[in-house]
């Protein structure tokens, strides 16, 4: 059967450019520290029915979601995913109650509206939000039908400091994200810099 998704909901997750907007969502809270993409993006979220509480619960809530905005909540859940621990890849919970009392969605739906929240709030976890998503869909195990290897593994124990690492990927993911969560475990925040291949900065390293 079909997944009962809402349409304008696929189509914000799709189709919206934040830069497009050109509006920020009436009734934000002062204390909800917030780019200008993303308020904007937060405005049109809002218009959804699914989230049309939401504003008022960042009112009533605004110090837990300062939380989720700042990245004071991300865990990494050991019983999601045994790889995804051991390279320390982020998962963000949001506040609970947001939802209308009248919606009782599926779990599809749930893990769904979370990516659309990380969108707007946490976009760089936006890649760990659509795997939940089809993981609740598929399982787990769909993501094990192919050999991935422990980058974790390959950087501690197989390679030395001065070793370059190529990473091959496929279009659409970026493996930079990896790379990143795996320097935070490894306590190199502020010491770990990411440079575009072929820019400026890059040719001046």
């Amino acid at each position: 059967g079909t997944l009962p998704l809402d349409l304008n909901e696929v189509e914000f997750l799709l189709k919206v450019e934040s830069s497009a907007l050109g509006y920020g969502a009436p009734g934000l809270p002062k204390g909800l520290k917030l780019n200008k993409d993303q308020a904007s993006m937060l405005g049109k979220l809002s218009k959804l029915p699914a989230f049309s509480n939401l504003i008022n619960h960042l009112n009533s809530n605004t110090d837990a979601w300062q939380e989720v905005v700042e990245g004071r909540n991300t865990s990494s859940d050991p019983e999601k995913d045994e790889e995804k621990e051991s390279e320390g890849v982020e998962s963000v919970t949001f506040p609970k109650g947001w939802e209308l009392s009248t919606e009782n969605g599926s779990i599809h739906q749930s893990s769904f509206r979370k990516l659309l929240l990380s969108r707007v709030f946490r976009p760089e976890l936006m890649d760990t939000a659509a795997k939940e998503f089809v993981a609740s869909i598929f399982g787990k195990e769909f993501f094990n039908q192919v050999e991935d290897p422990h980058l974790d593994q390959l950087v501690r124990v197989e390679t030395r400091p001065g070793t370059p690492l190529l990473l091959v990927t496929f279009p659409g993911y970026d493996a930079s994200v990896r790379v990143m969560n795996l320097a935070r475990t490894m306590v190199m925040d502020g010491k770990c810099t990411a440079l575009a291949m072929g820019s400026p900065e890059g040719f001046s390293q």
